[in-house]
């Protein structure tokens, strides 16, 4: 009997911790059953001179590439992040070293699997969706048991027509939606229905992925919607698309929103809590750091951007030695640097969440911040460019001779308001691609300046991507830090040189990744330490755990046992004594 409650016992307590190991109550989120608040941001560290277009296909997370992640996690801590957002990785290749790094600094991941569009990514039929679910269910499977993921998302901003999946459904289930319909809030509209037909489609896809993932692992699975189409907030709060279609995804944790609304979140937080009762993560915030001067008030009429880094005007920072040329509205953002704006800017929107969270009675589980340190990659499309964009090299005959052919209507066939470089394929270049939006400090969105950090090559690279970058902080580090618990001075202790970085560069690059996978031998270069002591396979913890519990249970019964029996004698030796 005693052995049988033993064993009873393990598998309960093993069974109950398990269960509880990250999960959302409501809104609140738990992790080990104590209220977790995300304080994140969002990682993707391909270098200068890379892009996720070519090898390693943006999976920095291979031990291979630990040099990258060595030098920015401790940072992360230092600046008192929590958890990191990645947006994919290569599913056959082995990322427990990653994860093992992040565990042994106690910090978490939120692991977005990668969907790209749906021209990567097709679901015009049953077999090619069926075929995604699984791949993300194994996926989920293989890193079940790890300590460091806090939970998954599927896909990334699957609602943005640019990705195709919203025309994709609508044409796989002969909808008959189309973009027109966008931000329709007519609800007398055609496109009421066809709406409705097509996002359910959307919301059972990412629901059949959810919850072949929880079969897997008990953990929660999210999706991050972009901030278009109504997803909250319509004036007519019957057509907002989660509240219409989340009853087709019941095994969806909570709701991700990337939200880009200025120097506040408005409206955000009361719409979501009346359209959903679920959790809600703000899975990507912020502004860039660059004051672009294109849409500027003095400017606007240009209808397109001559302005190149290096001019007088604009910029992150002022240039050593002399002062800062902003618009010449001083009341206005676009006044001062685009550093100092971003750090006000974050500053604020972090606050507000802080504000709004779950540990303060609010509807938030917490947010990622964008992003970690620029990607000069992002200039290769985006959205506003030219047909025929003007080389770098060749700027000032572009902005002079030949300013006919990149002006609106010209031979370049440059969209409005594009950087007259762009797209531009140089990923060795920061430049300024991107497009007007008025809810940013300047106007404008720069996409490959979005970093809490600047990145500066070290001059050292090796085929297949690996390029050796330093990280140089923003004045937004600072700010988030003294939100989020932590100082300046611990952020500035816990930087790296390039001398510093090289040993373990060095010692990774003579490493195949067999060996690497076999081996902890650069673990004291890179890391500082020979062993991660990862929390490995929560299951067996919490066994160990039950194991234990159960092993003191038994000793505290046998001792009952054992005195019960001594009191039974010794009542019997004194009545044969009578």
């Amino acid at each position: 009997v005693i052995f049988v409650m033993f064993w009873v016992w393990v598998f309960l307590v093993a069974l109950v911790d398990c269960s509880a190991r990250v999960q959302f109550k409501g809104r609140q989120l738990y992790v080990d059953n104590k209220p977790f608040e995300v304080r994140g941001v969002c990682y993707s560290p391909v270098p200068i001179g890379e892009s996720p277009s070519y090898l390693p296909y943006g999976d920095y997370f291979t031990a291979k590439y630990a040099y990258m992640w060595s030098r920015d996690v401790p940072v992360m801590k230092a600046m008192g992040v929590n958890t990191v957002r990645i947006y994919g990785w290569d599913n056959s290749a082995d990322h427990s070293l990653f994860l093992d790094y992040l565990s042994s600094m106690d910090m978490y991941v939120l692991i977005t699997y990668y969907l790209g569009t749906a021209h990567e990514s097709p679901v015009n039929n049953a077999t090619a969706r069926n075929a995604i679910v699984t791949s993300f269910a194994e996926q989920v499977a293989r890193y079940a048991g790890h300590s460091a993921v806090l939970m998954w998302s599927f896909g990334n901003e699957l609602n943005g027509v640019w990705n195709g999946f919203v025309t994709a459904f609508s044409d796989a289930n002969q909808c008959g939606w189309t973009p027109s319909c966008l931000n329709n809030q007519d609800y007398r509209s055609h496109c009421v229905p066809q709406a409705d037909c097509m996002y359910a489609g959307l919301f059972k896809w990412v629901n059949e992925a959810a919850a072949a993932a929880k079969a897997k692992a008990d953990i929660p699975v999210v999706t991050g919607f972009a901030d278009v189409d109504w997803m909250i907030g319509s004036t007519n709060h019957t057509l907002d698309k989660l509240k219409r279609n989340e009853r087709f995804a019941p095994a969806v944790s909570a709701w991700g929103l990337q939200l880009y609304r200025g120097p506040t979140f408005t409206n955000a937080f009361s719409t979501f809590e009346s359209a959903s009762n679920r959790g809600l993560l703000v899975t990507e915030y912020g502004v860039d750091a660059y004051n672009d001067p294109c849409v500027w008030p003095e400017n606007v009429h240009n209808n397109m951007c001559f302005n190149v880094l290096g001019d007088p005007a604009g910029g992150a920072s002022a240039p050593p030695g002399l002062p800062f040329v902003g618009c010449k509205d001083t009341k206005q953002w676009c006044h001062v640097p685009g550093e100092v704006a971003q750090a006000e800017w974050g500053k604020n929107l972090t606050q507000e969440l802080i504000r709004a969270s779950t540990e303060a009675g609010g509807v938030v589980a917490g947010g990622f911040i964008m992003a970690w340190a620029d990607e000069y990659w992002k200039n290769t499309a985006v959205q506003d460019m030219c047909r025929t964009p003007c080389p770098s090299a060749d700027i000032d005959k572009c902005r002079g001779a030949d300013r006919a052919k990149y002006s609106i209507g010209g031979s370049a066939a440059c969209a409005q308001f594009s950087h007259i470089t762009c797209g531009d394929a140089n990923t060795s270049y920061h430049d300024l691609c991107g497009y007007a939006l008025g809810s940013a400090p300047d106007g404008y969105v720069n996409e490959a300046w979005f970093g809490l950090l600047q990145p500066n090559t070290c001059g050292v690279e090796v085929g297949g991507g690996f390029r050796l970058d330093v990280v140089v902080p923003r004045p937004i580090t600072g700010a988030l830090a003294g939100l989020w618990g932590a100082s300046i001075s611990s952020i500035n202790s816990s930087f790296s040189s390039c001398q510093d970085l090289k040993p373990c560069y060095d010692c990774l690059m003579a490493h195949t990744d067999e060996q690497l996978a076999e081996t902890t031998a650069c673990h004291v270069a890179c890391f500082g330490k020979s062993d991660l002591n990862p929390a490995d396979n929560w299951t067996t913890v919490y066994i160990v755990v039950g194991v234990a519990s159960g092993a003191a249970c038994v000793f505290v019964v046998c001792i009952f046992i054992a005195y019960n029996r001594k009191t039974k004698f010794l009542a019997e030796y004194n009545s044969s004594l009578l």
